[in-house]
């Protein structure tokens, strides 16, 4: 190959790297989840009229959480660490956790809940996308 070829390759290469980085925008959150673990925990993310990212359940049949009950709040993209950062209450406790939610891949997110020195992950896949309209 001469120079220009391999030079070309590269190039090309490194473009397409930049804009698959780009491309993992705040918008990709908003859908229907399911965490990987427990598939009855179920939660939508949304843009609200804020325009932060909040989560809420869905499809529950366990007793402890309420269709509509809104777990994730005030979720706001950090569009240098491409997380969102916001706060997380568990449907079970009276309490308010720091929560970094990370987009793994299109269909899988990542949220890490801390207080203090304690912290809990959970990973949750996509049941389906939605319209990235405001509610």
């Amino acid at each position: 190959m001469t120079q220009n070829v391999k030079r070309t390759i590269l190039t090309t290469t490194a473009l397409f790297i930049v804009l698959a980085v780009r491309a993992q925008s705040a918008s990709a959150i908003i859908g229907q989840w399911q965490d990987e673990k427990e598939p009855d925990r179920q939660m939508e993310f949304y843009l609200d009229k804020d325009g932060l990212y909040y989560a809420k359940t869905i499809n529950s049949k366990r007793k402890e959480m309420i269709n509509g009950q809104v777990l994730v709040k005030k979720l706001k993209f950090d569009e240098v660490s491409k997380t969102f950062k916001g706060t997380m209450s568990p449907p079970d406790a009276n309490l308010e956790l720091n929560a970094t939610v990370t987009i793994v891949t299109n269909d899988k997110l990542k949220i890490v809940a801390k207080k203090l020195v304690m912290s809990k992950t959970i990973q949750l896949i996509r049941i389906k996308q939605l319209e990235k309209q405001p509610k």
